[in-house]
This record gives structure tokens, C-alpha cells and sequence, in this order.
């Protein structure tokens, strides 16, 4: 059991990032935290994986330049950081044809790059025009911009076909969703926090600039070894119950054989899907219950797939790939900087939105032929025989059901106007999805914790007493 047991200052739900920081910022403040996590390891939607005896990330992998969380957390702990491999071409695939290109702006006819520029600021213009520092439904003409999806934002303002397929991959590939199903106003709050969307599909600079040596999960592994006497795996939480002098978190299967936990607070930092699977005395706010409802994960998979080489490098190609008209979306070097050169070349790609919901439909087999096929119309017979393959569906994955995060449907921000992260009596919230900053990212995990952390603890050292929340 460790040193903390089942009577503690706080209890965390959930391993991943937004909840290993908060219980680490607790236990630096003298609190004593107990964290309860679902699955059997930690990190969440950071998900280690192996391929050719060397580790991947399953989940999250990119590491912004402006990302000084995870830079800072990671330099504490001795993990490095190298740069995401972008030396040559990159490749475009468009209309059944690969065609190689450098610099940032792909081949496509003038006018559709042109109209590319233009929707880039017309975007930037909408999240100029969002308030600082205050929730999107207080933004001027919030409730036309809430009604309108992405896709229809598209159709209005982008005429030209290739610049729109341009967009549409672009932007999939931060929301993972169909277009049409995404809030254009949660889409403009998203890039706000994201720093503009040139910066979130940039590599150098932007929001792919490093990669972890090692894999990403080292944190969250580091960040688990820290709490061991603290942490407990296996314990999906059911029930969260609270009164005047604390919360009781019940684990396990519910009824007699449930397994309870004792604090004065918690802090749930789990996927939204499994926010609403929780029981939740008193209830949750209706209007909490209905956004919850209206919170939908994104659709992806993830594809590693093995060469004996990096074939890709001695033809002068960065690995970095677009496929407008195929399942995989975006491809790049899933090498550890320039300097990984040795041995088995591995190309990472991601397929989403509705790409992935027709690919998790499929047997692995299926899969994988439509996933080596696509990689062999971007880079030619060189990609057809792979010494290995590994995957990762996320709307599989039981404690996360999708990736990367979770977006809102049109009308859902004005029509319920609640912030998430708004106390529910003695019960706090953290996770990616509630970030002020950089929400979907690992820093906005980071960042969420720590502020629900904060939430807690109190200038003079100790842990908010409050009330529990009335029904």
C-alpha cells in the first residue's frame, strides 16, 4: 500500500500527464495524494510501443517549441529531447500522383496556395477577435460562430478544391474529427491556445519541432516511479461521492466488492467519455451533464512501419509525407534526429477523422495492406516490403476511446456556456481537454494539472476546506 493509503489530503483519478502533475505538485506542497488509475501502467493517451526492438510512442509524440512544461519536467529528469528529422523533400500525394517538393508550401496550382494564405488569416483574424483570457461563448458573434461547423466555415470562405483538401488534412489532422461535426468556434479556441494554426502543422519552430529520445512516455514513466507509494493501477474509479468533511472514490466493480477511498478532495483527470461513465453524488450540474454529452474523442490510428533502412533519407526525402487523397494523412521520420541513421529506418503516419473510422472498421490484415499501399503511392516499391508493423486504434483503447482529444459539436459552447473547469463542490477537473493552453498537447495536460493543483492548495500550506457541492 505505501506510506499513502486510503485516507489521503486529495485522491487523483487518472495516471496520464494531466494527473501525474497535479498529484506532483501536491506532494512538493506537503499533501498527501493518492492516485488512482484505470489501465495498468500510467501516461494516458502517451502510449509507449516497440517496433524493431526499438520504443515508440503508440500515443502523443511531438514536443512544441513552445511547449516549456514538458521541456522543463523533462530536463529535471534527465530526459533529452532531439530535433523531429526534416532534412530534404517532403512528398505530396494529390489526384493518384506523388510528387516531391522543399520548403514549406506543397505543389499545388497558385491560386490554390493563394487561397490557402488567405483562409490562414482570415482564421487568425476570428481568434484575434476571441477575448483574452475569458471562456469563447463570451466572444463577439460566439453564437453564429458556434453554429457554424469547420467544413461549412470551408465551403464559405475556400472555392478552390485543392486548397481545400490542403486545409481539410491540415486541420483533421489537430482535430481528428469529420469537418462537419466540429464547432468552428472550439476550433478558433483551439488554435488560439495552440498559437496560430501555421505554428501547429509547423515542424521547426512549431508544434512538431522535437521528438523524445526515448520515447515520450518517459515522463509519465519518470512521473510514475516518483508517486509509486502513491499510485495504484488497475482501479477503474465508479463512483464519486462527497459531504461537508470529504470525498469517498469508490473503485472496482460497484456494490458490496467495491473498494472505497477516503480524501477531502479530488481531482478527475480523465477522458470526458469516462468523466460521464462516473457516478457522481450529488449529481453533475445539468449543464455540465449535457456538454459532457456533446464532447466527442477524435478518430485515430497510428502506424509504425519498419524498413531495414531509411530509404527515404538516401533519396534525398525527409519521410515527411501528405496524402490528400488516401487513408493516411500526414507520414513522417520516426527517427530519433538527424543523427539516427543506423540500422532500421521507421516512417510513423496517422490516420484520422474519417479515414480512421472506415480503417477501425477493418481486420489488422486489411488494414495494414491499405496502410503499406498508401505508403507505397507516396514513396514508391521501396515502401512495399516492411520488416515490421505495429498499430494503434485508439477508439480500442478502453481507458482512452480516441485521440488525441475530445472536440465540441456546433451549438454546444453558447447553448451550455460552463466552463469544465469549474469546481463540482470538493471534486476539481484536469485533462488536456480543459487546458488554457494548448489543449490536446502534453503541455496542455501539464498545465491543467498543475492549475488544478493550485485550485487546492492555499498560500498558507494548506488543503481548501469548502463545501461539498449541493444538489
Amino acid at each position: 500500500m505505501g506510506s499513502e493509503g486510503k485516507d489521503v489530503d486529495v485522491i487523483v483519478v487518472g495516471a496520464g500527464l494531466a494527473g501525474l502533475s497535479a498529484a506532483t505538485q501536491l506532494r512538493r506542497a506537503g499533501k498527501t495524494v493518492l492516485v488512482l488509475e484505470a489501465s495498468d501502467r500510467v501516461g494516458g493517451r502517451c502510449k509507449p510501443g516497440e517496433i524493431v526492438g526499438r520504443r515508440i510512442d503508440h500515443g502523443g509524440q511531438w514536443i512544441g517549441a513552445e511547449h516549456h512544461r514538458y521541456r522543463a519536467a523533462a530536463k529535471e529528469r534527465g530526459i533529452e529531447l532531439a530535433p523531429q528529422f526534416d532534412e530534404g523533400d517532403a512528398m505530396l500525394h494529390r489526384g493518384g500522383r506523388a510528387k516531391s517538393y522543399a520548403g514549406a508550401l506543397p505543389p499545388l496550382p497558385k491560386v490554390a496556395l493563394a487561397e490557402v494564405a488567405l483562409a490562414q488569416r482570415r482564421i487568425a483574424a476570428d481568434v484575434k477577435n476571441l477575448p483574452e483570457g475569458a471562456l469563447p461563448h463570451m466572444a463577439t458573434r460566439s453564437a453564429i460562430l458556434d453554429a457554424l461547423t469547420v467544413e461549412g466555415w470551408l465551403r464559405r470562405h475556400v472555392r478552390s478544391v485543392p486548397a481545400r483538401e490542403l486545409l481539410r488534412v491540415a486541420i483533421a489532422a489537430i482535430v481528428c474529427a469529420p469537418l462537419a461535426e466540429v464547432s468552428y468556434l472550439h476550433f478558433l479556441e483551439i488554435v488560439r491556445q495552440g498559437g496560430g494554426l501555421e505554428s501547429m502543422v509547423a515542424v521547426a519552430g512549431g508544434a512538431q519541432q522535437d521528438v523524445v529520445v526515448g520515447g515520450a512516455w518517459s515522463l509519465p514513466e519518470a512521473l510514475g516511479e516518483e508517486l509509486a507509494g502513491a499510485l495504484r493501477l488497475g482501479q477503474p474509479v465508479r463512483r464519486i461521492t462527497q459531504d461537508d468533511a470529504g470525498v469517498s472514490v469508490f473503485t472496482g466493480a460497484g456494490g458490496a466488492g467495491a473498494d472505497e477511498f477516503r480524501a477531502r478532495r479530488a481531482i478527475v483527470a480523465v477522458p470526458p467519455p469516462l468523466v460521464a461513465e462516473i457516478d457522481f453524488s450529488p449529481a453533475l450540474p445539468a449543464r455540465r451533464q449535457n456538454l459532457l454529452r456533446r464532447q466527442m474523442m477524435g478518430e485515430v490510428i497510428k502506424v509504425h512501419v519498419a524498413y531495414e533502412a531509411p530509404f527515404w533519407r538516401g533519396g534525398g526525402l525527409s519521410g515527411s509525407a501528405l496524402g490528400l487523397d488516401l487513408a493516411i494523412g500526414v507520414v513522417f521520420d520516426a527517427g530519433e534526429g538527424a543523427g539516427d541513421h543506423a540500422g532500421a529506418g521507421v516512417l510513423v503516419a496517422l490516420i484520422e477523422a474519417e479515414h480512421a473510422t472506415r480503417l477501425a472498421e477493418m481486420s489488422t490484415q486489411d488494414r495494414r495492406e491499405e496502410v503499406i499501399g498508401d505508403l507505397v503511392a507516396i514513396f514508391g516499391e521501396a515502401a512495399a516490403e516492411p520488416v515490421d508493423y505495429t498499430e494503434c486504434v485508439w477508439r480500442e483503447e478502453e481507458w482512452a476511446r480516441g485521440g488525441y482529444a475530445a472536440h465540441l459539436v456546433p451549438g454546444a459552447i453558447t447553448t451550455h456556456d460552463a466552463s469544465f473547469a469549474e469546481p463540482h463542490g470538493r471534486v476539481h477537473w484536469a485533462g488536456t481537454e480543459i487546458a488554457r493552453e494548448f489543449t490536446g498537447y502534453f503541455e496542455g495536460a501539464l498545465e491543467s494539472g498543475a492549475r488544478a493543483a493550485g485550485e487546492i492548495i492555499r498560500p498558507g500550506g494548506g488543503v481548501d476546506g469548502g463545501e461539498a457541492a449541493r444538489s
